[in-house]
């Protein structure tokens, strides 16, 4: 994967969200990587150049949506501990 490449990221955020939808209407098991690469309007080529099956994607996706929960959660507490500074 290359991280630098402005195209990488976009094509590779497509599949993360294509896949996420894909699994919001059937299980992981039951997705396909025609289903994916139908729904992120890349080609199958595009998928294999930056994963090697549809669990690996599972795996980056899942890990883009902790890596946001966790930004999420410290910019709230951030809030929190300015307010908190604020009252003294």
């Amino acid at each position: 994967m290359s991280d630098g490449d402005p195209q990488a990221a976009r094509t590779r955020a497509k599949l993360r969200a294509a896949l996420l939808a894909e699994c919001r209407e059937r299980s992981l098991e039951q997705v396909s990587v025609a289903a994916v690469v139908r729904r992120a309007g890349v080609r199958r080529s595009a998928f294999y150049l930056h994963y090697t099956d549809a669990q690996t994607l599972a795996v980056d996706a899942c890990a883009d949506v902790v890596r946001d929960a966790v930004v999420a959660l410290h910019a709230r507490r951030g809030q929190r501990s300015r307010r908190i500074h604020r009252r003294r």
